[in-house]
């Protein structure tokens, strides 16, 4: 090389030297994500010497000082060197550096950055009331997530992955809860900010059916009449402190009717009466179940029923022998036809006919004898 030319490149080479060396010192790392990074996730550290293109990079951990190789969950590309699967052994100052690739040209060292690696945050799944619920109580599902904001919650019946709901609150309410909500509960909060997510502990909340009601006739017994006054009780199988009741006529509420036993009158309007109750409490569960109902056949009134009632009159002494034979003979039947009252009121009709055919055939008797001369004259 002609000495006029070296003498040039040296020249150039002295001039520029220094702000050659000012643009290397500008090495920079990033790290993506930014802290807090959580255990599992993935992170990129990016090292960038501005200016030039087609260099190697080379990384290190400042605590070892060991350049860093792709290697299992190690992996680098271009100016990305990759994580995978952080643990805490990951934690700690990472720095880089440029490189040319004949290696005669280096950058300065990069910043650090530091890599600060956590357990992932937990979530905890609460329910109230605390198990057992009874059925048709109102159930409120929560989801705690204990760091961190920014969550959205979904929710999760049983083993299967398929999302019951997603809300942006932490909590879900059930109402009306039921036999077919019982079983494994969970929850899993998803990050906003990041594809991140947490599971929660699983529940099973045991369901457990609410105390059976019963209604009790306590009087009468039977035999009911429109106008009658007919005594109630509500008895409920569980706990005694039932403080007050409900009591239900046809499906509608009765009015100022709140005590264990009730007494009603069968309205006039109404033969078929459909009873039932149900009680109230201050501790859990707060009610009974909805007792079946007992049904009350109201009869009407009728001057047969009166009648037939009425003690038998008495003979009078100007009846012969076979008067007082009828007369015997009329208050047997009419004690067989109070007895058949009290067993069935269906036999009134029948009965009645028995009676009008027994005095028509007497009647037609004393006619007989009368015809006869057998009739003993009055003293």
């Amino acid at each position: 090389m002609e000495p006029s030319l070296q003498c040039l490149l040296f020249c150039l080479w002295f001039h520029f030297y220094p702000a050659c060396t000012q643009m290397l010192q500008q090495a920079s790392l990033t790290a993506e994500p930014q802290n807090p990074v959580f255990n599992g996730e993935t992170v990129k550290l990016t090292c960038l010497v501005k200016y030039y293109i087609g260099w190697r990079y080379k990384w290190f951990k400042r605590n070892t000082g060991v350049e860093l190789r792709p290697s299992g969950r190690y992996s680098q590309r271009e100016n990305v060197f990759t994580i995978r699967g952080v643990a805490g052994e990951d934690s700690g100052l990472y720095w880089c550096q440029g490189e040319s690739n004949t290696g005669s040209l280096q950058s300065h060292i990069s910043n650090a950055v530091q890599l600060a690696v956590t357990a992932l945050p937990r979530a905890t799944l609460t329910v109230q009331p605390q198990p057992p619920v009874f059925t048709g109580e109102t159930v409120t599902l929560k989801c705690v997530i204990e760091s961190l904001s920014g969550w959205t919650y979904e929710w999760y019946m049983g083993p299967s992955t398929n999302q019951v709901f997603q809300s942006e609150g932490n909590s879900f309410i059930i109402s009306g809860f039921k036999e077919s909500h019982a079983g494994q509960w969970w929850c899993k909060g998803q990050w906003k900010h990041r594809p991140l997510s947490v599971h929660s502990n699983t529940i099973h909340p045991r369901v457990q059916a609410l105390p059976a009601s019963t209604v009790v006739l306590q009087h009468p017994q039977s035999l009911f009449y429109i106008g009658d006054i007919v005594s109630l009780r509500c008895d409920i199988a569980d706990y005694t402190d039932w403080g007050r009741y409900y009591w239900y006529r046809d499906c509608s509420l009765i009015p100022n009717m709140t005590t264990k036993a009730i007494t009603v009158a069968l309205l006039d309007h109404v033969e078929q009466f459909l009873f039932t109750c149900e009680g109230e409490r201050n501790s859990r569960p707060k009610r009974s179940q909805l007792s079946a109902a007992i049904e009350i056949i109201a009869l009407a009134q009728s001057v047969e029923k009166k009648s037939l009632m009425t003690p038998a009159p008495q003979p009078s002494n100007n009846i012969t022998n076979d008067g007082q034979d009828e007369s015997l003979a009329f208050q047997s039947v009419s004690r067989m036809v109070c007895s058949l009252l009290v067993v069935s009121p269906y036999l009134i009709v029948t009965v009645i006919l028995v009676v009008k055919c027994h005095r028509y055939r007497g009647a037609n008797d004393r006619h007989s004898n009368r015809k006869h001369g057998r009739l003993k004259p009055s003293v």
